[in-house]
């Protein structure tokens, strides 16, 4: 879904750093996530053969890996959640004194 457009807003040197810092935060857990899978992929793969490759596909814990990528978005919403929230109410400010929001 995407966001309205807010035509004439301008955020300060503090409401645009809050914003990177948003962007800075999901990102790393974008990462975290990728470097995960791509640890398991090259945990089974690397510097194996067919045969080793197809015992490591077996054996590998499937459900850990799940049950970790699936944490990802509990940690991000620790870290995302606060700042995203004291963020949000920064940008709220500015809007009210731009705009006159209540």
């Amino acid at each position: 879904m995407a966001c309205p457009e807010l035509k004439g807003l301008r955020l300060s040197p503090k409401g645009q750093e809050a914003l990177r810092e948003i962007q800075r935060v999901k990102e790393l857990a974008d990462a975290l996530a990728t470097v995960m899978a791509a640890g398991m992929v090259v945990n089974i793969f690397a510097g194996s053969n067919a045969l080793t490759s197809s015992y490591n596909i077996y054996e590998a814990d499937w459900q850990e890996l799940s049950q970790a990528m699936a944490s990802i978005p509990n940690i991000l919403g620790r870290e995302y959640g606060a700042l995203r929230l004291a963020s949000l109410k920064f940008i709220i400010l500015e809007m009210s004194i731009n705009f006159g929001v209540p």
